[in-house]
C-alpha cells in the first residue's frame, strides 16, 4: 500500500463519484480504478460499493477513512516541515472573504494556532477576482461561494452555514425568532457591490426568488462590517449575511427560514499544495460539525433546504 493508494481512496470517499475523484487528482478515471482495484487487492476487501449511477463506502471503507487521512495529511505535514526548514518562514496569503465574519475568523485563527510557522496574510478580493489570482500564485488558499467550475485547482466544501437577517434593533423584523424569506418582500436590501462579491449577490437573489420574492436592493453600498452596522440600525435597510465574528450591539440577527439559505463555504487551493493548512480546515470543520462526514466535500446542493 502506498500514499498514493490512499489518496485515491479518499479522493472517492470524499466525491461518492470515479468521474469528481479523477478530476480532483488530475488522472484519467481508468488510472484512479486500477488504483482502487490495487488497494482493495491489497487489504483484501471491499471498500467500495458500486452500480452503475452510485458509490458507497462499505463497513471496511468508512472505518479506512479518518485512519486514511490521518496518513495523508502526516505526510504533507512532513514534506512541509522538510521544506520549511531549508527555506525558512512560510508566507501563505488567504482570503476569508472578511474576517469580519465569524467563519472567516475561526479559520484564520485555527491556521495560526496550528502553524505559527506559517504567516497567514489576510486578502479580501472574492472569489471571482481570487481564481485567477490563486492560478497565476498571487494567492494561496481562497475560501467562499464557487458557483462556476474550477476543475484545475482542488476545490472542497468546509461548511454550509445558515443565512441570518441583520435588522436594527427597533425593525419590526427584530421581535421575531425567525424571519420567512417571504418577509423580505418590500424590505430594501444591503447588499455588496457585485464587482466586490457577484457570487454572494446571486446567492441572495436565487433563495428570495425561491421564496417569491423579488429582492430590492438599497441604493448605498459599505464597505465593513461597522459600516454595515450603521446603515441596518438606521431602520433604512437590512442585510442578510452570515454569523458574525463580533455582533454589535444594535443590530439583530435572526435566522432566515422557509426555506432554510444554505451557504456553501468552499476551500479552494491549487493541487497538491498546502496540504497541512486545508487539513487543519479539514479538522475544524469536523470538530464543529460543520458538514455531515460521508461524501460532503464535493455535494452540490442548492441555496437552501
Amino acid at each position: 500500500m502506498e500514499l498514493r493508494h490512499l489518496e485515491a481512496f479518499l479522493a472517492v470517499a470524499d466525491t461518492a463519484s470515479f468521474t469528481a475523484a479523477a478530476t480532483r487528482l488530475h488522472m484519467t478515471q481508468q488510472s484512479l480504478s486500477r488504483l482502487v482495484a490495487q488497494l482493495e487487492r491489497e487489504l483484501g476487501v471491499r471498500v467500495f460499493d458500486r452500480t452503475t449511477r452510485s458509490v458507497a463506502l462499505t463497513a471496511p471503507g468508512r472505518a479506512m477513512v479518518d485512519p486514511a487521512r490521518r496518513s495523508v495529511d502526516a505526510a504533507a505535514e512532513a514534506a512541509a516541515t522538510a521544506r520549511g526548514s531549508a527555506t525558512g518562514p512560510v508566507e501563505v496569503r488567504v482570503d476569508v472573504s472578511s474576517s469580519g465574519l465569524d467563519t472567516g475568523a475561526r479559520i484564520v485563527a485555527a491556521l495560526r494556532r496550528a502553524h505559527p510557522e506559517v504567516l497567514v496574510h489576510e486578502v479580501e478580493v472574492g472569489v471571482a477576482a481570487g481564481v485567477p489570482m490563486l492560478r497565476d500564485r498571487r494567492l494561496d488558499l481562497l475560501f467562499g461561494l464557487v458557483t462556476d467550475p474550477v476543475d484545475d485547482l482542488a476545490e472542497e466544501v468546509v461548511r454550509r452555514e445558515p443565512v441570518v437577517l441583520g435588522v436594527g434593533a427597533e425593525h419590526r423584523l427584530a421581535a421575531a425568532s425567525d424571519v420567512p424569506v417571504a418577509e423580505l418582500a418590500g424590505e430594501r436590501l444591503l447588499l455588496p457591490s457585485d464587482d466586490a462579491a457577484g457570487e454572494w449577490v446571486r446567492f441572495v437573489e436565487l433563495f428570495c426568488r425561491q421564496a417569491g420574492v423579488t429582492p430590492r436592493r438599497w441604493p448605498g453600498i459599505t464597505h465593513g462590517s461597522s459600516a454595515a452596522a450603521e446603515a441596518v440600525a438606521g431602520g433604512g435597510c437590512v442585510v442578510p449575511t452570515l454569523a458574525w465574528h463580533r455582533p454589535p450591539g444594535h443590530v439583530v440577527f435572526r435566522p432566515l427560514t422557509d426555506p432554510e439559505p444554505l451557504f456553501a463555504w468552499s476551500m479552494i487551493s491549487r493541487p497538491r499544495e498546502l496540504g497541512p493548512l486545508r487539513a487543519t480546515v479539514r479538522g475544524l470543520a469536523r470538530a464543529e460539525r460543520w458538514l455531515p462526514q460521508e461524501g460532503a466535500r464535493r455535494q452540490r446542493a442548492g441555496p437552501s433546504r
